[in-house]
């Protein structure tokens, strides 16, 4: 997956999130929140892959899972939490 389709991607779930929204009006706390609540709602916790990882069955490199939390809609910690991160980056919010 290239780049371009990654962007592709996040646009679709940024519209999916804001969709009918003035984000304008919106606090940063606000934008945060419907961004956490959006992957809670979409995306499922893979107990599978993340069981493979700790039997040396799955590498557990994030890049991987990343790809996992956008196209299958099922992630484990880290690729949930980049996902979250990406998304807040999209919208200005940055972590330090």
């Amino acid at each position: 997956m290239n780049k371009e389709q990654i962007d592709a991607i996040l646009t679709n779930i940024y519209n999916d999130i804001f969709k009918n929204v003035n984000t304008e009006i919106l606090s940063k706390y606000e934008k945060r929140k419907m961004i956490y609540d959006y992957i809670v709602e979409n995306r499922q916790y893979d107990f599978v892959y993340f069981e493979g990882i700790l039997k040396g069955k799955r590498d557990g490199t994030g890049q991987t899972e990343f790809y996992q939390a956008l196209t299958t809609n099922r992630g484990i910690c880290n690729s949930l939490s980049q996902l979250y991160k990406v998304l807040l980056e999209k919208i200005d919010i940055f972590s330090e």
